[in-house]
Formats: C-alpha cells, structure tokens, sequence
C-alpha cells in the first residue's frame, strides 16, 4: 500500500520538499513551504569555497553558518527561538554542518512538480528573515494557485517563535486537502480521555466511586451514614520512649558529624593556600638561591683566573 504524506518545509526544508515532490509524485499528498526558494543560485555565488567545504574547520563552519543569523534586537519570542537555535548548532558535528552547506551552495534548482497549486500552501513571514524576498515571490509566481498564508512576524523560525499560528495554519490546510485530525494517534491520549472530556469529567472518577460505595458503611433508608466510634489511642509503652529517644540521640550525633565535617572541609578549604605557601615557598627560594650562587661562582672563577695568570707572568 502507497502511503502518501503531507510535507512542510522552511527555507531548505520547503526546497528540499519540492524536490522530492518532483522525484516522487506518488508519494506526496500536499506541500506547505514557509519562507523557501526555488533555486540555490545565489547562496552559491555567497559562498565561492564551497569545493572545500569538507575539509573546512568546524569552527569557521559553525561562524558562516550563525552570521546568517541577525543578532541584533528582537522580540522575546523571537529571541527565544534563535537562541535555541543556536544551542542546537554548537552542537553538530563537523560533517553535519558541511553537509547543511553543500545542500545550500550546491547548484540545484525545482523542475515542474506535478501536485496540483491547490494543494500547496505558501506560508511566509513579513519580517526579516534569511531569505531574499524575490526568491519568495519566485516560489508564489510558480503556484499561483496555491493558498497564502502570511505571518505578521515570526524570523527565520515561525516554527518556534510562533508556534499556535502555524500549528493553526496547518491545521487549515490539512482540513482543506480532506484529512480529519485523529487525536487517538498522539501519545498520551487515549479514546477513555476523549469519552471522559465529552462527559464533562475523568475517567478515573466512576472507578473511584464505585471503590468508595465498597468501602463505605451501610446507609439507613434516609440515606445517612451512620458514624462508627473511633477506637481509644493506644497507650504510650516505656519502650517507645526509649526507642524516641534513641532516636532522637541518634540524629543529633549524625547532625553533630555532618557540621563537623563541613567545619573541617571549609577550614581546610580556606587555609590550603596557606598551607601550600609554608611547604613549597621555602624550598623554592632554595633552589633560586642555589641555582644563583652557582651562577655567582662561575662569573668569580672566570673574572679570577686572568688575573691570577698576570700575577704569575709578573
């Protein structure tokens, strides 16, 4: 059985989206493409050492690919999203960033995709974001048809900083391409939740009231539960004193250790420094002075001896 699928793609994402919507036509049942292009031509004339960029190191990969990213002032969310992004950068490897950039510098461009313009929609931000806006207008020029979303803000990633509108938004277009939400297959639903949110309470709560009718006493015609007298406390023993008592002499001796033992750990901790200057500061202006009487010794052996030689020619 063919499974189709919905595909949604931002900036390379929405390209490499059309891409495979171009190869597999059977497989793609619509497309959502947010801030994307149609060709990498001019991210390739913005990077001429793309040849090498395998053998680039990581670093200068990680600098190129985050001074894409504008860093000056943003909203909150906004702010939120590139920081996370960022994070996540600092964290791939060396080939997973070279690879990122080979499929953005390498020359490649969308040939005609068969889906039909009413399957698609285009979902932009009117801020700034990475890409140009003529390659935006290129990809709403090549399908006309298609169903216009926009955001009034939203970066290179609407996706995180304005997730309720673009979950919205795909919502729309799954409801325009007949697709039906099915709740039941997201972990951690379940059909009783459904049935227990449609009734106005949980599911838990009729099991609960039927365990308490068990456990409850025997009602009266007028329905009034009778009250059962509670038992008398049970008399303290002397031996529960004791074992308090033992107890109680038990965790002020592990108190008592434990402040010792910070007591111990802060004083050593503040007096290491001078510790170490006790042992090592004598020994080492020893062996300063050694190492400079020595040098001392060498220069007067070296101003005596031509005098001494004089004094024998004389």
């Amino acid at each position: 059985m063919l499974i189709l699928v919905h595909l949604y793609g931002t900036s390379l994402g929405g390209f490499l989206a059309q891409l495979f919507a171009q190869h597999r036509p059977r497989r793609v049942r619509s497309l959502v493409l947010s801030n994307s292009f149609l060709e990498t031509r001019n991210f390739a004339a913005a990077m001429p050492w793309a040849p090498v960029v395998s053998w680039t190191p990581s670093f200068l990969l990680k600098r190129f690919v985050l001074m894409g990213i504008p860093n000056g002032p943003h909203e909150p969310f906004i702010a939120d999203s590139v920081d996370f992004v960022v994070s996540q950068v600092e964290t791939l490897s060396k080939d997973d960033l070279a690879s990122r950039l080979t499929l953005t510098a390498d020359a490649a461009s969308v040939g005609p995709v068969l889906l039909s313009d009413s399957f698609i929609t285009i979902m932009d931000t009117n801020d700034y974001c990475a890409t140009p806006q003529q390659l935006k207008d290129e990809v709403s020029e090549r399908y006309p048809g298609a169903r216009q979303a926009y955001l009034k803000t939203g970066g290179d990633f609407p996706f995180l900083s304005r997730p309720d509108e673009v979950n919205l938004h795909l919502q729309l277009h799954l409801r325009r391409v007949s697709v039906e939400a099915r709740p039941d297959l997201v972990r951690g639903t379940s059909k009783d939740a459904d049935a227990s949110e449609g009734g106005g309470g949980s599911s838990r709560e009729p099991n609960n009231d039927r365990r308490e009718d068990g456990d409850d006493a025997p009602k009266d015609n007028r329905g009034i539960t009778p009250e059962s007298p509670k038992p008398p406390p049970a008399p303290e023993s002397p031996d529960s004193h004791h074992s308090d008592s033992h107890l109680g002499n038990s965790e002020g001796a592990t108190s008592a250790l434990y402040q010792t033992t910070l007591s111990l750990h802060a004083f050593f901790k503040k007096e290491q420094y001078l510790i170490a200057s006790y042992l090592f500061l004598p020994s080492t202006w020893g062996f300063c002075i050694l190492s400079l009487l020595h040098l001392y010794m060498g220069t007067l052996y070296i101003d005596l001896e031509p005098c001494w030689k004089l004094r024998q020619v004389v």
